[in-house]
Order: structure tokens, then C-alpha cells, then sequence
């Protein structure tokens, strides 16, 4: 049995359909070499052509890969890559990038003894949006402000009665943006966490 399909079914450059003796369908276009679909099989495109958006072109299936249409002239197949990677889309081609959003990746890292200052500026530069966790303490009045891209985002005050005290601040820092603690009384470095 041999069975063409496309629009005007005439045979040209139509899909063709054909079974042997034994009900093993095989599926080529005209003019290409026949693909097998056993019953161990889903389907086989190793040389198949696959239709594009507007009709012309096509991409060959690789095994694994994903067929995503582009939205302009043809589908795009992509490869799996890296474990946990996920398909992102610049707006004409898709590819296979590791995961974003904050956590992902990212570690905990303590800055509380090396690595922070206060009233010096940072610049987050990871590629993703981090979290700056810091208690500055004092013997006396302590205060303190967190500030973003030169903004004042949060501000301690703290007085003690009879002795020291802290505060606690929790900020997060967009990729790209700059960041600093500034002392305005008392204030000195007790605890400096960044998820980064």
C-alpha cells in the first residue's frame, strides 16, 4: 500500500505513506529514503524533512533534541545540553541555558570576618539577583542605612540601655546593581552573609 498526502494529494512533494507484508508503516517525503516506524519505535526522523512555518525549509530530528517553530521561517531543533538547563527564547532562536532565578546556583557565603567593609561600594556582578544579609553591632548608639544603585533602602536605629547592641538587615541586589552598608554612628561589621 503506498498513499500520498499534501494538499492537492498528487503525489508532488507530498508525504508518502507505505506498508509492507507485515503492517510496518514507513514514512518518507518524495524523493527521500524511507523512515521506519517499528513497534519499538515512537517515530524515526533520521533523514526525514520536517515542515516549517510558511511551508519551505525544515531541520532534521536529532535524537533527545526538542522542535521548536521560531516564529519566522522554520523550525529549530535543540539539543538537551546540560543537566537541569532549561530553553530560553531571545524573540527569533531558542537555546538550552542553565536555569535563572535566585538560589539556583548560587551558595551561601559568609563575608563576616574578610571580603566586606562598611561604606564601600560592591557591585553585584554574578549574573543574578543576590541577597546581602548583615547585622552590624555597636557599643553605643549604633546606625546604620543599606543602599541600592545609591539609594537609601533601609535604615537601623538602635540605642542601648546599659550596653551594646545590633540590628539586622535583609536586602536583595538586582544583577548589576551596586551596593553598600553605611556607617552613620557606631556601626561596625558583626555578621555579613550574601546568597551568591
Amino acid at each position: 500500500m503506498t498513499t500520498t498526502i499534501n494538499a492537492s494529494n498528487s503525489g508532488s512533494g507530498g508525504l508518502v505513506q507505505t506498508a509492507d507484508a507485515s503492517g510496518i508503516l514507513a514514512l518518507q517525503t518524495a524523493g527521500t529514503t524511507a523512515v521506519t516506524i517499528s513497534a519499538a519505535q515512537v517515530v524515526t526522523l533520521a533523514n526525514a524533512l520536517l515542515p516549517a512555518s510558511g511551508g519551505t525549509g525544515g531541520a532534521s530530528f536529532t535524537a533527545n533534541n526538542v522542535l521548536l517553530g521560531n516564529g519566522t521561517s522554520a523550525f529549530q531543533t535543540v539539543a538537551p545540553s546540560t543537566s537541569g538547563n532549561v530553553l530560553t527564547s531571545n524573540g527569533t532562536t531558542w537555546t538550552s541555558a542553565a536555569a535563572g532565578g535566585f538560589g539556583v546556583g548560587q551558595t551561601l557565603t559568609n563575608f563576616s570576618s574578610s571580603g566586606r567593609a562598611m561604606d564601600t561600594t560592591y557591585t553585584n556582578s554574578t549574573g543574578k539577583p543576590i541577597s546581602v544579609m548583615f547585622s552590624p553591632v555597636a557599643s553605643a548608639n549604633l546606625f546604620a542605612y543599606a543602599v541600592i544603585d545609591g539609594n537609601n533602602v533601609e535604615f537601623q536605629q538602635f540605642t542601648p540601655s546599659g550596653g551594646g547592641g545590633c540590628a539586622a538587615f535583609f536586602i536583595m541586589v538586582p544583577n548589576g546593581s551596586t551596593y553598600r552598608m553605611t556607617n552613620a554612628g557606631n556601626a561596625s561589621i558583626g555578621l555579613w552573609w550574601e546568597w551568591r
